[in-house]
């Protein structure tokens, strides 16, 4: 009976998860969308500059992984944010891989740094660093060939990297001023704990 409803409660954080992921990926498509026209003029104009201001395109799922501490909390709320700035943005299609790429590999790095039950900033940098590699791969598809240099190449990858490095440690302000502000947070259920006084209870 006990375990039943520790089975119900799981599923309702989930549920929660999911929502809030998609209320944060809405908010995402909207700043998208909005900011979409200067960031393509400033694409036209600078990739170097581009790759510092374009990144911003990740940090609502940032914010999603700092505060929902769920794994695949970045994937999900990238997904949503891309799907819903697809028809409405000058990348498309592109937007999906753009934003979905990065998540997942900063995903992978959290997972394989095990982040989500350390909570370490060195893995958190790392992953966000990783995403940042990520999109950088991504952009030199799309560059126009005429522009690319040695320099550029590597402005770029700084400028992308850089880029997600301060848009992470914003993810963390972020986290913060949430909890001063007393939004409910979710919170890891006990299952062992639920378990032992189950037995314990028989």
């Amino acid at each position: 009976m006990g375990a039943g409803r520790g089975r119900q409660r799981g599923a309702s954080l989930s549920t929660s998860t999911l929502l809030q992921c998609a209320v944060i990926g809405a908010a995402s498509a909207i700043m998208i969308v909005a900011l979409g026209p200067l960031l393509l003029a400033t694409a036209l104009a600078s990739p170097v500059v581009y790759s510092l201001l374009g990144s911003f395109h990740i940090v609502g799922p940032l914010i999603a992984g700092r505060w929902l501490r769920r794994p695949g909390v970045i994937l999900v709320t990238a997904f949503v944010a891309s799907l819903l700035a697809v028809p409405f943005t000058p990348l498309g299609l592109l937007a999906i891989p753009a934003l979905c790429i990065p998540a997942a590999s900063a995903e992978l790095v959290l997972a394989l740094g095990r982040f989500w039950r350390s909570g370490s900033p060195l893995v958190w940098f790392g992953a966000v660093a990783t995403g940042g590699v990520a999109i950088f791969a991504i952009s030199l598809v799309v560059i126009d060939p005429r522009v690319l240099s040695g320099v550029v190449v590597v402005l770029t990858l700084a400028g992308r990297v850089l880029g997600y490095l301060v848009l992470g440690a914003v993810a963390i302000l972020a986290e913060r001023a949430l909890a001063r502000a007393g939004v409910q947070r979710l919170r890891p259920i006990p299952q062992p704990t639920r378990q032992h006084k189950t037995d314990g209870a028989g």
